[in-house]
């Protein structure tokens, strides 16, 4: 109905995956390049998860399109299997002729040989899982046995798991510890943040025709971000929501009260504002129970501690908190700690800007052990504050030693024959000091943090990404994440390819020539 009204030709957001619609930025082009490579290489389990709506369809849909005809594709979209249909499920994909009573070794034995054959006529065979988080424990340990099937070099079989949260806590049943040491890869598809959310929507508008000015601004990405939680499916169904009613309204462009969020946001909305009403007031009775035991633990006891000491409060206090049932003490080093890496203490020729983090966007694959979100110590998801190329606001000392901490990663490079490294993480580009003495206090290797800038697209910005470590394979590298200290690990560091960051530095470089920084 509003086609016509934004000159489109077309649904600009709809529901269903659709691959001419693939938004590069937010990380899922850094994915889909990480996927493609790791089976390229032949490496084993792959585990990609993500909340609901989060894209991880698209990129399997996307990945299968990618993989030319050396490649046989077993696809499944109904993992909720036993582990002897799946099997039997495998065996109908590549064609292979076997009872559906045979017993379960002889299914195994048959698909072992056609793996065989299609490896000697120089095919691999790539297993998508979608929605892999249904899987019962059973077939996830039938999951791992098939990945055991290989020749002296090669894996015969390569698995990709996509799935929502619930995969990772399933992988970690005591009853499959097995199966996690084989994943080689895992890589997590995080939410778009309200400047990703903005381009996001005004990318999909001008490919179907659009080509009037932005439709969407920072106001309506902002509300539709924190609706939507930034997860695609959302983003679209609010958006498509918006089109209508400025088309009724005949608005030319988007507002805010064109936003209408639907009874399933307003229920996760109104979910989100109970949980935090019931937060407060746990803690105010916790503070109120301290206070109380507190109280009485000094009345009860007497005057005779108080005269035994010149400060009786120091002595009753630990008393009061041993006789707190179960109560939790705030370890304030911690604090102090995560304090130190949020917040890092602005020095003289910095310019103090506001404590918001520019979003981030990986130049790498997001792949860990464990997750993929790239932030250190800052949430991704807050506005930045700070002008366009805020970088030529900063002193000229500052500068002089940004740009040679800069020039000696990209020199490093160019020159190295590494092909993986740890993303640290991505802050602002005024944060180079207090960033460098954070890693130096709380990383014990010899090997030094790297610093590259980068420019960020979307808010058309400069910022700084810290690197650590480096390796021929993830799997040289990704023990050592398991490793980082918890007030690094806290910003769930990631493994970004260097061919990514590479590609990026020419245009970065660029940028800083433009913006009068000399190189």
């Amino acid at each position: 109905m509003y086609r016509p009204y934004f000159g489109l030709n077309d649904l600009p957001f709809k529901t269903t995956p659709d691959l001419q619609m693939f938004y590069k930025h937010g990380t899922r082009q850094e994915i889909l390049d990480a996927l493609l490579y790791t089976i390229e290489r032949g490496d084993g389990i792959i585990k990609v998860t993500g909340e609901v709506g989060s894209g991880k369809t698209m990129l399997l849909r996307l990945l299968a399109s990618k993989l030319d005809d050396t490649y046989e594709l077993v696809y499944i979209n109904s993992p909720n299997l036993s582990s002897k249909d799946l099997l039997l499920y495998i065996c109908s994909e590549l064609h292979i002729q076997i009872d559906s009573s045979a017993p379960k070794f002889d299914i195994v034995n048959a698909l072992k040989q056609r793996l065989l054959e299609l490896h000697a006529q120089n095919k691999k065979v790539v297993m998508l899982v979608d929605e892999a988080q249904s899987m019962s424990l059973e077939t996830l340990e039938e999951i791992r046995l098939l990945s055991n099937i290989e020749t002296a070099d090669d894996k015969l079989l390569q698995i990709v798991l996509f799935g929502q949260p619930e995969l990772d806590k399933a992988i970690e049943h005591p009853n499959i510890r097995q199966l996690k040491s084989r994943i080689t890869y895992s890589i997590y598809v995080r939410p778009f943040n309200y400047q990703e959310v903005k381009a996001y929507l005004n990318y999909r508008l001008r490919k179907v025709g659009y080509q009037g000015l932005d439709l969407f601004d920072n106001r309506v990405a902002k509300k539709i971000c924190r609706l939507s939680d930034g997860l695609p499916r959302s983003i679209n169904v609010l958006a498509d929501k918006a089109l209508m009613a400025a088309f009724s309204t005949d608005a030319k462009t988007i507002h805010p009260k064109h936003i209408q969020p639907t009874d399933d946001f307003n229920t996760a909305e109104n979910s989100r504002v109970n949980s935090l009403l019931i937060a407060a007031l746990l803690f105010m009775l916790l503070i109120g129970a301290g206070y109380y035991t507190y109280h009485n633990v000094i009345t009860n006891q007497g005057m005779d501690n108080v005269s035994s000491s010149t400060n009786p409060d120091l002595q009753t206090l630990p008393s009061a908190i041993e006789k707190s049932d179960n109560k939790s003490v705030i370890n304030i080093d911690t604090l102090q700690e995560a304090n130190l890496a949020a917040k890092p203490v602005v020095k003289e020729g910095e310019v103090k800007t506001d404590s918001s983090s520019v979003d981030t966007v990986s130049n790498g694959a997001p792949l860990s052990a464990n997750n993929v979100k790239e932030n250190v110590a800052i949430d991704e998801t807050k506005t930045l504050k700070t002008p366009a190329y805020q970088i030529t606001s900063l002193s000229n000392e500052y500068i002089t030693k940004l740009i040679a901490e800069h020039k000696k990663t990209a020199a490093w490079l160019n020159a190295t024959e590494s092909n993986y490294m740890i993303q640290l993480s991505t802050r602002r580009v005024d944060s180079l000091n207090n960033a460098l003495r954070f890693y130096k206090r709380v990383l014990t290797s010899d090997e030094p943090v790297k610093a590259l800038i980068d420019f960020h697209e979307p808010s058309q910005s400069f910022r700084i990404k810290f690197f650590y470590l480096d390796a021929l394979s993830v799997s040289g590298i990704s023990n050592n994440i398991e490793q980082l200290p918890q007030s690094v690990a806290r910003s769930k560091p990631f493994i970004t390819p260097i061919s990514a960051l590479k590609r990026k530095l020419s245009y970065t470089e660029q940028k800083l020539i433009e913006v009068g920084v000399p190189l």
